[in-house]
């Protein structure tokens, strides 16, 4: 496939005190391009709990967001 882009995937890793996402495609056969990465705190997983649900619901959907803004496609 030469230098050619391949299909973009979308990542998402919730981490035990930030979200992070990106979006980003294969190039050849060694290569990665990343379009779009976005980094949110929240309060954090303890106790084998998340801390506050809606602190991380509203990190995953404002990172989504961003990452989605700056790479210019639209993550499903």
């Amino acid at each position: 496939m030469g230098g050619s882009v391949l299909k973009h995937a979308a990542v998402l890793d919730i981490g035990s005190s930030k979200v992070v996402s990106l979006c980003a495609a294969r190039v050849g056969q060694d290569g990665l391009a990343v379009y779009g990465a976005d980094v949110r705190a929240y309060e954090g997983y303890c106790a084998g709990k998340f801390c506050n649900i809606a602190d991380l619901q509203r990190a995953v959907v404002e990172s989504l967001a961003a990452s989605q803004k700056e790479c210019g496609f639209k993550l499903r």
